[in-house]
């Protein structure tokens, strides 16, 4: 089925195959590149891939205001967290986790923990790591990474260069940030250090899954593909051998705080939803009523409450029809908006 649009008001509003209505706003760079595809007959396939990159970014836009100030530019796609522009890096990882629905939470937080590293140039060497890995963040915005060991004599798993430190799990473990080198043309120097897994699996036997804060990155060596880096302090999580997969783990995040997380965020959609629709009771008689994206039972609640005032117009027959068929719900209720003095969008 050929993509379905139509331009109403401020709004460019377009159906592409099954998926439901996306309204694009006037005047934004979305507008132009969407209407010059629509203009230009490209395949839905293509169409789709952008439609989907403008929902993800209004969907991270929808998920911002609980948490301190986030913000994204929908014409620019710049993302600024407490008026900071956040770096690429972080932007792909929005993107990704509202591809995803995962909260957007530990992302403000890692961001947040970066903001407190005392060298800039830490900053943007943590960037290059995360760039060059996939690597997992916590919700307390912290991020993974993995180690090489042995065990001692007694059992304890130490790190393989001075066999001083003791890396069991849970063990945390601090170097004075002052003795860490800090120039990344150095490769092999002074420092806590820690990599990605793909640096440590055809190296190490023995390997332990480590959680680094943001704020305690000191240097990304230049080489080996930003694939290690100097810290002052870890904390280790679990122990692996042989695979990520084959773990011994101490959970980074307790269930219930997961699970809380996600109620939190569904009742924020909910009170987002009802604000929309009580905005949309409010319209004005002669204003546009856009019904696209409402379920059935929410096109007849606004119908109904937009119909109250005029004693000539019946709306029971309107919420007696089957919700199952919301296409004859929309049609009826168009045509006693319509009747009211209203114009509709519905598609």
């Amino acid at each position: 089925m050929a993509a379905q649009w139509v331009v109403t008001g401020n709004y460019l509003v377009v159906t592409v195959s099954s998926m439901r209505p996306v309204i694009i706003e006037k005047g934004t760079a979305n507008f132009e590149r969407i209407m010059s595809l629509l203009i230009s007959n490209v395949p839905d396939e293509q169409l789709l891939i952008e439609i989907d990159m403008i929902e993800k970014i209004k969907a991270c836009v929808k998920q911002a205001g609980a948490e301190g100030d986030f913000s994204i530019d929908r014409d620019t796609g710049i993302v600024e967290i407490d008026g900071v522009v956040v770096h690429d890096a972080i932007v792909d990882r929005i993107v990704e986790f509202a591809r995803c629905n995962l909260p957007y939470l530990p992302l403000l937080n890692f961001w947040r923990n970066v903001q407190l590293n005392p060298s800039e140039e830490s900053k943007q060497h943590l960037f290059l790591f995360l760039e060059a890995n996939k690597m997992q963040i916590t919700h307390d915005g912290c991020f993974v990474a993995y180690k090489g060991v042995e065990k001692n004599r007694n059992g304890d798993y130490v790190d393989c260069h001075t066999k001083t430190f003791c890396n069991n799990v849970g063990a945390v473990v601090i170097m004075d940030r002052a003795m860490v080198n800090p120039d990344r043309n150095v490769t092999c120097s002074s420092g806590l250090h820690v990599a990605a897994w793909g640096y440590v699996a055809d190296t190490y036997q023995t390997v332990i899954e480590v959680k680094v804060n943001p704020r305690d990155v000191v240097a990304v060596p230049n080489d080996y593909n930003n694939q290690k880096m100097r810290v002052c302090r870890y904390e280790v999580v679990a122990i692996n051998i042989g695979a990520p997969k084959d773990v011994v783990t101490k959970p980074l995040v307790d269930k219930s705080e997961e699970d809380e997380m996600r109620k939190e965020g569904i009742g924020k959609q909910k009170k987002e939803k009802q604000a929309v629709l009580e905005n949309l009771k409010e319209t004005e008689i002669g204003a546009c009523v856009d019904l696209t994206g409402l379920t059935a039972g929410e096109v007849v609640e606004v119908t109904i409450a937009l119909c109250a005032f005029c004693e000539t117009i019946d709306t029971t027959n309107l919420a007696n029809i089957d919700k199952k068929n919301k296409k004859s719900i929309v049609k009826k209720a168009s045509a006693l908006l319509i009747q009211a003095g209203y114009t509709v969008a519905t598609f």
